[in-house]
């Protein structure tokens, strides 16, 4: 039983103490329980909501999103401007010898990818939803998650099924 730890259901104790007990049964995580559960509440809320709420709080996400990349575009011309000051520290530095200008090359390519992947700027002009479009987007979005959260614990249930599976052939291969 200890070397079955490396191997199939049991992979995952592999790191733990070689004396954690090898339980008899495992159980499968709530985790999409619970958030299938808080979606479908969400949904309910949703669904209830006037059309003077659905017209407020569509207008406060957008507001939200506004502000959230606002934000984000002040905290990336930060790190711009971080970027740019370390390149041209780097631009002027001389290297001590030959060997040191791939050293020099590679932080130059290394901060000029930096830029490109992490100062870049959003193309779209943020656009606020009208109300119905809000709420039907919303709605999709919750009924996506609850299908995802629905799928994964399925799956979830298999893996655990599975590995009680492997578990309890194992134990009864070793009575004879």
């Amino acid at each position: 039983m200890s070397c079955a730890r490396a191997f199939g259901a049991l992979v995952t104790m592999r790191d733990e103490p070689s004396d954690a007990v090898i339980p008899d049964e495992f159980v499968p995580t709530d985790y999409h329980v619970k958030n299938i559960k808080r979606l479908k509440s969400k949904l309910a809320s949703i669904e209830k909501l006037t059309p003077e709420e659905v017209r407020e709080a569509a207008h406060l996400e957008f507001v939200d999103k506004f502000h959230q990349r606002d934000a984000w575009r002040t905290e990336r011309m930060m790190l711009l401007d971080k970027y740019e000051e370390m390149l041209e520290k780097v631009n002027a530095w001389t290297p001590p010898s030959n060997d040191h200008y791939g050293l020099k090359r590679f932080m130059i390519q290394q901060i000029e990818e930096s830029i490109r992947h992490d100062c870049w700027e959003y193309d779209d002009e943020l656009v606020e939803d009208p109300p119905d479009v809000w709420l039907s987007k919303k709605k999709e979005a919750i009924h996506k998650s609850i299908a995802y959260h629905e799928k994964e614990d399925r799956e979830e249930r298999e893996r655990v099924a599975d590995r009680n599976r492997w578990v309890r052939e194992l134990r009864w291969s070793l009575v004879e």
